[in-house]
C-alpha cells in the first residue's frame, strides 16, 4: 500500500503538470478563437478543492450545484478515509514529500527534534470561515491548490521560459531546450510580484527543516477542513495484539499523528501514508473499520480559536470598508483606481473579490501577458486579483480563455461575439501627448490596430483629429499597447471608466445598440 500511495502521488503530480502545461502553451485557433486543447478541465485541481468552493460560495452568498458536484468525490473520500487526499492526491503534498527527503534524512528522525504546531491550521481555518461569512474571501492566501498554481504561474514559469530561451543556442542543449520551449507561448511572460509568489512556495518546501510535512502539519487550512470532515472515518488505523509498543510507528509518522507508544491516533492528522504499517516489524498496525481502542483528542484551545476568529473578523472589516469597495448603484466604484480594469466576463466588483480565489489561471492562459496580479488598484479586498495592464499586453479580440478556466466563475464564460459589448473600460486620448493633437503630425496607429473600429476622425479647426467612440470601445487596450509614444504612459490610455460589469449582458448589448452611431470618414 505504501508503494501504491507513491504511484498515486506520482500519477496525480504528472496529471497536474500536464494540465498546467496544456493551459500555458497549447492553443487551438480552428474554432475561430483561442481554445485550450485538453480532455480534462485545466483547472481540475482547483475545482475539486472543497475549501475554495466553500469559501467562494459562502462569501458571495451563492450556492452553485456545479461546485458541489466537483468537490463531492473528495468529500466522499474524506468521509471514508479521512485525509487520504493529502497523502495520495495533493500535488503540493507530493512536492513537500520530495523536498523533505532532501531537507531531513531518515537517520535524523530518532535524534533530531521536529518542530510543528499542528493545531495552528485549525485556527487559520476558523479565521478563513469567519472572513468568508463576512463577505471578504481570503482562502486563496493559504489554500494549497491555489497557492501552488499561483506560485508556479507567477514565480516559476517565467524564469523557466527565459532559461529555455537562453540555452536554446547551446549546441549540447539547444534541441532539448527548443522542444521544451514549445510548452510556452512565443512571448516572454513577466509578472509583477512573481518573486513574492516564488518565495512563498520556496518557504513551504523548506519547511522540512523544521519537521516533515511542516506545511501539512501546521499551516494547511484545506488539511484542517478535511480533518474535521473525516474526523470519524470509516477506515482508520488500529493496532493488533501483536503490538509490543516499540514506538517505531510513532517515530516514523511524518504527521505526528501517533502517540501513546503507538497505541493512540489523532485521526484528524493521519494522511494514510502507511508508513506505520511498513515500519512495524510485528504487523501491529492495520487499517480497518474497527473502532480503535484509543484515540487522541484534538484539544483545540478556546483562546487561540477566538484569536483566529478575531483576526478573520478584523481582516474582513478592513477589506469590506476599504475605499475601493464603495460602489455606486450600478456596481461600479467611484473611488477605486482608474486602472482597475478587470477581464471581460467579470462579475461586479463586490462579487468579483468574493469569488476570485487568486489562483492565477486567468493570468497563466492570457496569450498577451496583459493580465497581472493587482497590488493596490483594488484595495485590500482585491490583492492579487487579475487586472488588465494594457501597456504589458492587450485583451485579444479572439481570446476567451480567462472565462474558460476560472474555477469559481468570478470571470464567467463568454464568446468572441459577446466581447463586442462586454465593456471593461474605455480608452481616452491624452491630447497633450498625442502627436496628432499636440503637434499636428500624422499617426494612424491606434486607428489601424483597433479591433472594434472604435477610433473615428473628426475635423477640429480644419484638421482631422482622432476620437474614441464610447459605444464601440470596450477597453481592450490594444490601442494603448501599440501607441508609439514612449515611456510607461501612452498617448491613449484605457481606464475603468465606462465599464458595465454590473449590468447583465443583455442590457450591455442593448446599451451598445442604442448608442452606436456611424461616423463620417
Amino acid at each position: 500500500m505504501k508503494s501504491a500511495r507513491r504511484i498515486s502521488q506520482g500519477l496525480f503530480l504528472i496529471l497536474f503538470a500536464v494540465l498546467f502545461a496544456l493551459s500555458v502553451g497549447r492553443l487551438d485557433l480552428s474554432a475561430g478563437g483561442l481554445r485550450i486543447v485538453s480532455p480534462l478541465p485545466v483547472e481540475l485541481f482547483l475545482l475539486i478543492d472543497p475549501l475554495l468552493a466553500g469559501a467562494s460560495m459562502l462569501s458571495s452568498r451563492t450556492f452553485t450545484p456545479a461546485h458541489i458536484l466537483w468537490i463531492l468525490p473528495v468529500v466522499l473520500l474524506t468521509i471514508l478515509c479521512g485525509r487520504a487526499f493529502c497523502g495520495w492526491v495533493c500535488p503540493l503534498g507530493t512536492c513537500i514529500d520530495a523536498a523533505d527527503r532532501v531537507a531531513r534524512r531518515k537517520a535524523d528522525r530518532r535524534t533530531t527534534r521536529e518542530r510543528s504546531w499542528p493545531r495552528l491550521k485549525y485556527y487559520i481555518l476558523a479565521g478563513i470561515i469567519v472572513t468568508a461569512a463576512m463577505g471578504a474571501q481570503v482562502a486563496w492566501l493559504l489554500d494549497p491548490q491555489a497557492l501552488l498554481v499561483r506560485s508556479l504561474t507567477l514565480g516559476a514559469a517565467p524564469p523557466a521560459q527565459w532559461t529555455l530561451r537562453s540555452i536554446e543556442g547551446v549546441p549540447a542543449l539547444g534541441q532539448a531546450a527548443g522542444a521544451a520551449r514549445g510548452l510556452f507561448p512565443e512571448q516572454q511572460a513577466a509578472f509583477r510580484q512573481g518573486l513574492i509568489a516564488a518565495l512563498m512556495l520556496a518557504a513551504i518546501l523548506a519547511g522540512g527543516i523544521l519537521s516533515r510535512r511542516f506545511w501539512c502539519r501546521s499551516l494547511c487550512p484545506l488539511g484542517a477542513l478535511l480533518g474535521l470532515i473525516g474526523r470519524i472515518p470509516l477506515f482508520r488505523r488500529s493496532i493488533t495484539p501483536k503490538c509490543n509498543e516499540c514506538r517505531l510507528c510513532e517515530i516514523d509518522c511524518k504527521m505526528d499523528a501517533i502517540s501513546g507508544n503507538g497505541a493512540a491516533t489523532v485521526t484528524e492528522e493521519c494522511i494514510y501514508c502507511y508508513s506505520c504499517v511498513a515500519v512495524c516489524p510485528r504487523e501491529g498496525n492495520v487499517l480497518s473499520t474497527a473502532k480503535p481502542e484509543r484515540s487522541a483528542p484534538l484539544n483545540l484551545s478556546r483562546r487561540h480559536l477566538l484569536t483566529g476568529i478575531g483576526v478573520g473578523a478584523v481582516w474582513s472589516f478592513a477589506a469590506r470598508t476599504a475605499i475601493s469597495e464603495k460602489a455606486t448603484r450600478d456596481g461600479t466604484s467611484r473611488l477605486a483606481g482608474l486602472r482597475l480594469i478587470r477581464p471581460p466576463g467579470s462579475v461586479g466588483e463586490d462579487e468579483f473579490t468574493e469569488l476570485c480565489v487568486r489562483c492565477g489561471e486567468c493570468m497563466k492562459v492570457c496569450p498577451t501577458n496583459g493580465l497581472q496580479p493587482a497590488l493596490a488598484e483594488a484595495g485590500l479586498a482585491g490583492i492579487w486579483t487579475p487586472v488588465l495592464a494594457p501597456r504589458a499586453g492587450e485583451c485579444t479580440q479572439k481570446c476567451t480563455l480567462c472565462g474558460d478556466v476560472c474555477p469559481t466563475h468570478a470571470i464567467q464564460p463568454f464568446t468572441v461575439a459577446e466581447k463586442d459589448y462586454l465593456y471593461i473600460g474605455r480608452a481616452a486620448i491624452d491630447r497633450s501627448t498625442c502627436v496628432v493633437w499636440e503637434s499636428g503630425k500624422q499617426c494612424l496607429v491606434c486607428d489601424e490596430v483597433c479591433s472594434y473600429d472604435a477610433i473615428y476622425w473628426q475635423k477640429e479647426g480644419g484638421t482631422k483629429m482622432p476620437h474614441v467612440d464610447p459605444a464601440r470601445c470596450v477597453g481592450c487596450g490594444i490601442c494603448e499597447n501599440n501607441c508609439p509614444v514612449g515611456g510607461p504612459n501612452a498617448a491613449i490610455r484605457v481606464t475603468c471608466e465606462g465599464e458595465k460589469r454590473g449590468m447583465p449582458r443583455d442590457q450591455q448589448k442593448a446599451w451598445r445598440a442604442a448608442n452606436i452611431t456611424e461616423h463620417p470618414e
